[in-house]
């Protein structure tokens, strides 16, 4: 046990090393199971998410609205920079590529894109004053994926800041999105249900070809590669599921 507290995220570096960060703010870097080498402290604020965007930095976000860069050495995690990038509670991360990445806050209207060489904000996505971006992930080329506080899924398009397409079918705020790059397919998971959308080339033509609704909660999803096969693993609060 190397919290006090709920861990609320932990990430497997490049190098080996496990990093761990808990709902009091504290983030620890372990190089073995048993012992934490790196402690940082950031509380009262809770932790809320890391992203290694290349071999040499790591972005680590917080409830208070700040992130933090660090640069990855053999030894210890060195802090490059530090800046409050929202009002509110960083909800998540995702980069674009290896110099860029974004974050979206659970209450503000705006998705923010930064240099992740300079900590510099490059540009942010204006939502509908009146809708909030809970989770948004990166898709291709130029397009995100959000869930938006009205229950749609929205595409935008990042270098006209402008909405590509509203995806509407879930009966409950959807909470989590997953793109499975290699088929072109994207997952969003609400209370009872999956939805599994086609993303075709160009995203405006995104389309849903199923929908998996269940009597029980939904804990986890993910898609898998098994056996050369399509498979869609679910997990609910009571039992497993398997889709080919």
């Amino acid at each position: 046990q190397v919290h006090n507290d709920w861990v609320n995220y932990i990430e497997l570096l490049s190098d080996g090393r496990l990093l761990s960060g808990d709902d009091s703010g504290f983030v620890k870097v372990h190089n073995n199971p048993l012992l934490a080498t790196q402690i940082e402290d950031h509380s009262p604020a809770s932790f809320t998410g890391s992203m290694q965007i290349n071999k040499d930095l790591l972005v680590t976000t917080f409830g208070d609205g700040c992130f933090k860069i660090w640069n990855i050495t053999q030894n210890f995690l060195e802090l490059y920079y530090i800046t409050y990038a929202h009002e509110d509670y960083i909800f998540n991360i995702d980069k674009l590529n290896d110099t860029c990445f974004f974050t979206s806050s659970a209450e503000s209207n705006v998705i923010k894109f930064w240099n992740v060489n300079t900590a510099q904000l490059v540009k942010q996505l204006t939502l509908n004053a009146d809708l909030f971006s809970f989770y948004a992930i990166y898709l291709k080329e130029n397009y995100i994926a959000s869930i938006l506080s009205d229950n749609t899924i929205r595409i935008y398009d990042i270098d006209n800041n402008s909405l590509l397409k509203t995806m509407n079918g879930h009966s409950f705020q959807a909470r989590k999105l997953e793109f499975a790059k290699t088929w072109n397919v994207l997952l969003s998971l609400s209370a009872d249900s999956i939805r599994v959308w086609s993303v075709p080339n160009n995203p405006a033509n995104t389309i849903l070809v199923n929908i998996k609704v269940f009597d029980s909660g939904i804990d986890a999803v993910s898609m898998a590669l098994l056996s050369k096969k399509k498979i869609l693993f679910i997990k609910t609060f009571q039992k497993f599921y398997l889709y080919s």
